[in-house]
């Protein structure tokens, strides 16, 4: 059975605080504890004590870098939306292939992710379909039909991540949506999400229009974790990472510990 979750920010307004929103960067934690960050300057890598290993890497043909997506931390996937294209840098943040149109394996694709089998998912919204990919970017098997109709027309996805099996894609104002490898509705999580997201053991961190926010399976609960910056953060060693002007920063909040099951 499908479980829909709503979820309203207004209790978080009410407050009094009504932060405005951009997300101009974002930071990533690989699983050898790497550190990497995003922003309209180019693509960052730091060690796990925070220390800068290279000057960021930058590709101005691509554009901006939309996200990367860092599951292989030797073959760090970088999105380009503006040219969908895509990049893979090795962990000492040198390219390892050329920009890679993806276009070249669907229509119009609007997203990208690592699956679980060693290559990719790419997200044609269009059509409502998955496409699976290799790991050399080249499609393989048949399209996958996702399971939609429950999406309102139009609805605009924003960023996509797979973990333990599970797509999760997630869609301006409506939420995150989960789907099976099969492309069947697993579960709709509504928030009214702004950016992008990142699901942990315990719930997950999204960006909204009250900045940063922190959703508890536990309790089908939201609360506001971050409201002053534009920077979408990580979580490492019992810590927040922020990053802004090329410096990771650690803030002050550490209240989501239990997304990790600390």
């Amino acid at each position: 059975m499908i479980k829909q979750i709503g979820i309203s920010v207004l209790a978080f307004l009410a407050l009094g605080v009504s932060y405005a929103y951009a997300q101009d960067a974002a930071v990533y934690v690989d699983k050898l504890g790497g550190v990497w960050a995003t922003s309209s300057s180019g693509v960052y890598k730091y060690t796990p004590e925070l220390k800068p290993i290279s000057a960021p890497y930058v590709a101005f043909a691509n554009g901006v870098p939309t996200y990367i997506d860092v599951t292989d931390p030797l073959r760090v996937l970088a999105f380009y939306s503006t040219s969908k294209t895509a990049v893979l840098l090795n962990s000492e943040l040198s390219p390892i292939s050329a920009a890679i149109s993806l276009q070249a394996e669907t229509a119009n694709p609007q997203l990208i992710c690592r699956s679980g089998k060693g290559g990719f998912w790419l997200l044609d919204a269009s059509v409502s379909k998955l496409v699976s990919l290799n790991a050399s970017f080249k499609r393989e098997g048949v399209s996958i039909p996702l399971s939609a109709s429950i999406l309102p027309l139009g609805a605009e996805p924003l960023f996509m991540q797979e973990q333990k099996g599970v797509v999760y894609i997630g869609y301006r104002g409506f939420g995150i949506v989960a789907f099976d490898a099969f492309g069947k509705l697993q579960n709709v999580y509504r928030v009214n999400l702004q950016g992008q997201f990142c699901m942990y053991k315990g719930g997950f961190l999204f960006v909204t229009i009250g900045g940063i926010m922190v959703y508890r399976f536990s309790n089908e609960q939201v609360e506001p974790l971050i409201g002053s910056s534009s920077s979408f953060p990580a979580y490492f060693k019992g810590e927040i990472l922020l990053f802004a002007d090329g410096v990771i920063s650690v803030s002050q909040n550490s209240s989501v510990g239990f997304l990790v099951g600390e």
